[in-house]
């Protein structure tokens, strides 16, 4: 009987994993965002890992390429996690929410005449609320989203990108 037990529990297992595993894959992509208020573009990466029916946890990283003003340079950085859960899903179309959390950091730095080089440095934590189109076009899958970043600051991003199934 215990034989029996232990077997049942490991095909029930490995049954649910194959499960997951055909619903959706696993996917690693390229974007492009757009701040709206910062008007700042940023070119980056983000996944799509699928954990239960409907649902996924998408990472991502965009670097931003802001203005250098006044012999100023600046570096910023995003980071975020986000949950998905798919509304619609059918063959070529899948139509989302997320929310999830926003790390950015950022650094200026510059250059006084006589005194040296100056830096400072920060990092600043927000929510994600949004929503997001994609389209299966066979191991491709261009996508779309719109997220509301809350924060000190708050304001809309618009990406765009290509994933790939892995």
């Amino acid at each position: 009987m215990k034989k029996a037990t232990t077997f049942l529990s490991l095909a029930l297992l490995a049954g649910a994993g194959l499960q997951m595993n055909a619903q959706e894959h696993t996917k690693l992509g390229v974007m492009g965002s757009y701040a709206t208020k910062s008007e700042y573009f940023g070119a980056g990466v983000k996944a799509e890992i699928p954990i239960a029916d409907r649902f996924t946890i998408s990472p991502s990283a965009v670097y931003y390429f802001p203005e250098d003003l006044y012999g100023m340079s600046q570096t910023l950085v995003e980071v975020n996690a986000n949950a998905q859960y798919y509304f619609v899903e059918e063959y070529t179309f899948g139509f989302y929410g997320l929310a999830g959390l926003h790390y950015s950091h950022s650094k200026i730095s510059i250059d006084v005449p006589g005194v040296g080089s100056m830096s400072s440095s920060g990092g600043d934590f927000g929510v994600n609320l949004g929503a997001g189109i994609n389209f299966n076009a066979g191991g491709v899958t261009p996508f779309a989203e719109l997220r509301y970043l809350i924060m000190d600051g708050s304001q809309l991003m618009v990406g765009a990108g290509l994933m790939f199934n892995l």
